[in-house]
């Protein structure tokens, strides 16, 4: 964000009631295992005030899952725990377990919206997993444009796959006054043999 945490103009400080963020113009509730149960904006139609009415950018929360036998391994642990409170950013820590896996979470939120998840995941004994998915159910009134993931700024797409190893890892799909952007941070863990990737659909 800069040299130190603090705020920066044109931004107004982080603030924090129970599990609830709020920076300009936009509030990010997190759930009991660290991640977004629901993003919104409250950004006019013009882009000019943050006093209009808030706008969901997720329907559902968001949701990470390690799948085994065609089902989400269930996950338990303590709430998150707040390890950072400064003017321009807030930080999170959630440890999340099960028998055969323990996850740490560290998350970042600043004070310009942009938010760091880092996980880290520690397996406890040899087992096999289908899949490690990550699920960010856009609300389709918002979902109005796409750009990035290979695929020029416009209407969004019916559908968009994309796989590791092409270029354009990031995403930004909204309105004019209410969107989100995610970048795909490149591993070999996420590739899958060239079968990992993104799918879009709505």
């Amino acid at each position: 964000m800069g040299i130190d945490n603090k705020v920066v103009v044109p931004f107004t400080p982080v603030k924090i009631n129970d599990k609830t963020v709020s920076i300009l113009g936009r509030k990010l509730t997190f759930n009991d295992k660290g991640l977004p149960l629901k993003i919104t904006s409250s950004f006019t139609e013009s882009n000019h005030s943050v006093d209009g009415a808030d706008r969901d950018i997720i329907s559902h929360p968001i949701q990470f899952d390690l799948v085994q036998g065609g089902k989400p391994i269930r996950f338990s642990g303590n709430k998150p725990k707040i390890t950072m409170q400064e003017s321009g950013l807030i930080a999170w820590r959630t440890i999340l377990t099960s028998g055969s896996f323990d996850i740490a979470m560290n998350t970042r939120l600043e004070c310009d919206g942009n938010v760091d998840y880092v996980m880290k995941i520690k397996v406890k004994k040899n087992i096999h997993i289908d899949n490690v998915k990550l699920t960010i159910p856009y609300e389709k009134t918002v979902a109005k444009y796409l750009m990035g993931l290979g695929v020029r700024g416009g209407y969004r797409p019916e559908r968009v796959e994309w796989k590791w190893g092409q270029p354009h890892n990031m995403v930004w799909i909204g309105d004019v006054n209410a969107g989100m952007q995610l970048n795909l941070h490149d591993s070999k863990d996420w590739r899958k043999e060239g079968k990992g990737g993104c799918i879009f659909e709505s």
